[in-house]
């Protein structure tokens, strides 16, 4: 079988219905974004296993997790919205992500400044995983309201929260490599 199918040269591309759309529109916008997101949590394992000092197990098993719910979730708005078995389990996705911000918290400093991006690698994908899940949302959310309803509101508060917990494990991920968290001032220079 080949990779090119020559269906899209034209601009458009098919939804799981059937169903032609221009490459332009808003929704494939937001399958690129998750396509981005999931490249970047990708990368953020790989960059974990990397650094086989410390046991990050079960990161990289919710990770990994993340990777097919957002497929799942490209999937339920590629059926447009037809078929939710794809996000059936959003609300135990949700408590999950809640959870495992939870516990990576309880092992951090209190956070008392802002944060900027940066320190160890893995660290730095998480941010970068952070700021994609966050383009993801709000172009979902504009995208709801385009239809002038919001439907799925379980998606955007699961792509928030997943933003929290990129963060949440960006702090955790230099602590726990005892690289330095990167404080920010205003006084620039």
């Amino acid at each position: 079988m080949k990779i090119y199918t020559k269906t899209g040269d034209e601009g458009q591309t098919s939804l799981f219905t059937g169903k032609r759309v221009s490459k332009g529109h808003s929704l494939i916008s937001i399958f690129g974004y998750l396509d981005e997101l999931n490249s970047t949590v990708g990368q953020l394992c790989q960059s974990i296993k990397e650094n086989d000092s410390v046991d990050f197990k079960n990161e990289l098993k919710l990770l990994q997790n993340f990777q097919k719910h957002l497929f799942s979730m490209g999937s339920f708005y590629a059926s447009e919205k037809q078929n939710s078995k794809h996000i059936s389990n959003i609300d135990s996705w949700v408590a999950s992500v809640e959870s495992e911000i939870d516990r990576l918290t309880e092992s951090l400093p209190e956070l008392k400044h802002f944060i900027l991006p940066g320190g160890s690698a893995p660290a730095c994908h998480a941010h970068q995983a952070r700021v994609q899940s966050r383009r993801v949302e709000r172009d979902l959310v504009e995208y709801e309201q385009s239809l002038d309803a919001v439907e799925n509101q379980n998606v955007i508060i699961y792509l928030h929260r997943i933003s929290d917990y990129f963060f949440t494990l960006a702090r955790y991920l230099n602590h726990e490599l005892k690289v330095e968290e990167l404080i920010w001032t205003s006084d620039a220079e």
